[in-house]
């Protein structure tokens, strides 16, 4: 049993609460709405009123951080964005909770940090941030990486590609809208679960790195059928060679995965369709209105793709929904 803070319990956090909570865990949270932590807390997970921009707020939940596996999800919202506030609010909630002794930081970031780069952007690629959030994230990166060489605990940083879940798809705002450019781009989505699914595994491996005597393997946890994609609940049925050798993997390089106490890595799902002919099947599947494209007469698409094949790789698991065709509601 371990003792996890998620700071962000929105549409994320919370689902990525309730499956660390129903493997056993002791899972505190926070959020900015008094009636959703009424009704977080009647659910087992011990719950905070908290707003990065009260200056009091880290105050309230230190206690809660001391000897916490700590994620951290708070997007920085579309609407009066002040990223001057935002990265220093951020950079005082890393410094708290290191003071707190929280024993691993994840910092749940964005796509956005590798900017209007083309081509293929892997996880060795240079960040190179060209809007107001992209360069706060990287800022903020660089500064969880330095403070986790400093005081000696493991972070990790996960770039997500855009966000999908049962009540969440661009479709719903792409529907209808017309003059759409650049339709052969790539397409770059990461569903829900995959990133709880990745979350909860690079909490593990921090486990396993700081040496902590409690280390699960999120594998051993009893995740509902809802948690687990048709090949892993065969596998979890009956564990096949393959599932052995990701287990003994897990065990073997979990030290690798951090570099000076830190890890970095992108999520994305494995195919890419282009941007026109896969908003068009949704519309269709769904009875929507067509998006309209403008005629995108390019010979040689150089739109960014989100290479995650490695990160699946390190993780040793499995996506739920490798391609956007898997993931209509």
């Amino acid at each position: 049993m371990h003792r996890y803070f998620i700071i962000g319990l929105g549409w994320l956090g919370s689902p990525l609460a309730k499956t660390l909570l129903s493997a056993g865990h002791i899972v505190s949270g926070t959020t900015r709405d008094s009636d959703k932590a009424t009704q977080l807390k009647q659910s087992g997970i011990d719950t905070y009123l908290f707003d990065l921009y009260d200056q009091d707020a880290p105050s309230t939940i230190g206690d809660a951080l001391e000897g916490a596996y700590l994620v951290i999800n708070i997007p920085p919202g579309r609407k009066n964005f002040s990223p001057d506030a935002f990265i220093k609010q951020m950079k005082t909630l890393f410094d708290f909770a290191c003071s707190h002794m929280v024993k691993h930081i994840c910092f749940v970031s964005t796509t956005s940090v590798f900017g209007e780069m083309k081509g293929r952007i892997g996880n060795e690629t240079e960040l190179s941030p060209n809007t107001a959030s992209g360069n706060a994230h990287v800022e903020l990166e660089i500064y969880l990486k330095d403070l986790a060489k400093a005081h000696d605990i493991s972070a990790s940083v996960l770039h997500l590609a855009g966000l999908v879940g049962e009540d969440r798809h661009p479709i719903n705002t792409l529907s209808g809208k017309t003059n759409i450019a650049l339709g052969k781009n790539p397409v770059n989505l990461i569903h829900q679960h995959d990133v709880v699914q990745a979350i909860i595994t690079i909490l593990s491996f921090a486990q396993k790195h700081n040496g902590d005597p409690q280390h699960t393997d999120p594998r051993d946890s009893k995740l509902s059928s809802e948690q687990l994609g048709p090949t892993q609940l065969r596998s979890a049925k009956s564990p096949s060679t393959q599932q052995k050798l990701n287990e003994s993997a897990l065990v073997d390089s979990s030290k690798s995965l951090f570099t000076e106490n830190f890890f970095s890595a992108n999520l994305c799902s494995a195919e890419h369709p282009s941007r026109e002919d896969y908003y068009t099947w949704c519309a269709k599947q769904k009875n929507l209105p067509l998006p309209e494209f403008t005629t995108d007469d390019r010979t040689v698409v150089d739109g960014k793709w989100i290479d995650a094949k490695e990160t699946v790789e390190l993780l040793g698991i499995r996506l739920k929904y490798p391609s956007p065709y898997d993931m209509l509601p």
